[in-house]
Parts: structure tokens; C-alpha cells; sequence
């Protein structure tokens, strides 16, 4: 999976995770998904966005998200659609 992973992110723009728990992103290959795109922007090859969309459960704990994500606004499930996807196109 780790090659598929990391040639997908060097060809896309943005990174959208979503999830329902704050404690899937920190299982083992959604956290190399993320880290590994915040590395690419930190390096200048990445000029894009990360967005999160958490479920209204999810988003209610979003404490619980990993120390390195909790900067980064996220969406809630109930908003994607009119805030997400104006956002992208």
C-alpha cells in the first residue's frame, strides 16, 4: 500500500481526510497518509490544502484528533457539500 500511497499524494493538489472517530487518523496508515502530505507542503512541493471533514460525532471531539492536525480547521459532514466543494472547484 505505501507506494500507491505516496504516488498518489505526489499527484494531487489538496488532501481531504474524513472520518468519523479523531482516533482513526492516528491509526497507522491514515497517519502516513496525512504526515506525509504535511511534509510535502513543509518542503515547497505541495501548494495545496488539507481539509478535514469529520461527522457531527466527530467533529463534537474533535480534541481527540492528533496534536499535529488539531491547527487545522475541519467541515462537518452536515456542511461539506455547500462549504467543501465551493472551496475545491
Amino acid at each position: 500500500f505505501k507506494d500507491s500511497i505516496t504516488y498518489a499524494i505526489q499527484h494531487t493538489k489538496h488532501m481531504v481526510l474524513v472520518g468519523s472517530d479523531p482516533n482513526y487518523f492516528k491509526t497507522e496508515w491514515v497517519h502516513y497518509e496525512w504526515s506525509t502530505y504535511q511534509e510535502e507542503k513543509k518542503s515547497s512541493k505541495k501548494n495545496g490544502q488539507l481539509i478535514m471533514v469529520l461527522t457531527d460525532d466527530a467533529a463534537a471531539n474533535h480534541q481527540d484528533l492528533p496534536q499535529e492536525l488539531k491547527a487545522y480547521q475541519f467541515i462537518k459532514m452536515s456542511e461539506y457539500r455547500e462549504r467543501l466543494l465551493s472551496y475545491l472547484r
